[in-house]
C-alpha cells in the first residue's frame, strides 16, 4: 500500500506541473524513398525494444532524449531506459506498480522514480528524486 500512495502522490505532482506547463511535441521522424514506380514512399523508424528474448514486449516508445521498454513475463515487470545519446547509458528497473490498461507504469531505483503516464494533457516520461523533477518528456512514438 505504501508504493500505491507514493504513486498517487507522485502522479498528483504530475498532474499539477502539467496543469501550469506547456510542452512543444517535435513531429517523429520518417524517411522518404523512392519506389519502382518512382513515387516517394514514406517509411517510419522502429521504435527499438530492450527487452530480452526471453521476455514480452508489453510496450515501447520514446521521447526527445530516450527510448523505453516495459517488459515482462505474462504481467510487466521491468522498465527499461536507454539515452539516445549514448546507448551504452541504459537502466533496466523493476516496476512497482502498474495499470491493467496500460495508462501507468511506475518504477524505482533507490530514490528515483520513473513514471510513464497517460495523461489528459498527453504521455509523459517523468524522472524524480523525492519532490524534485529530474525530466519531463512527451511521448513521441509509441505507446
Amino acid at each position: 500500500m505504501k508504493s500505491r500512495s507514493r504513486l498517487q502522490s507522485a502522479l498528483s505532482r504530475v498532474s499539477i506541473a502539467l496543469g501550469i506547463c506547456c510542452f512543444t511535441v517535435f513531429p517523429a521522424q520518417s524517411q522518404t524513398v523512392s519506389s519502382k514506380s518512382n513515387q516517394p514512399l514514406l517509411l517510419a523508424q522502429a521504435i527499438p525494444n530492450y527487452c530480452r528474448k526471453s521476455e514480452s514486449t508489453f510496450l515501447t516508445m520514446e521521447t526527445k532524449s530516450y527510448w523505453v521498454s516495459i517488459c515482462g513475463g505474462d504481467n510487466p515487470n521491468s522498465y527499461v531506459g536507454v539515452s539516445k545519446k549514448d546507448r551504452r547509458q541504459s537502466i533496466r528497473v523493476p516496476l512497482k506498480d502498474f495499470d491493467p490498461r496500460g495508462n501507468y507504469f511506475y518504477a524505482v531505483n533507490k530514490d528515483v522514480e520513473y513514471i510513464l503516464a497517460k495523461t489528459p494533457k498527453g504521455n509523459f516520461l517523468t524522472v524524480t528524486r523525492g519532490t524534485r523533477e529530474l525530466l519531463r518528456e512527451p511521448v513521441l512514438k509509441g505507446w
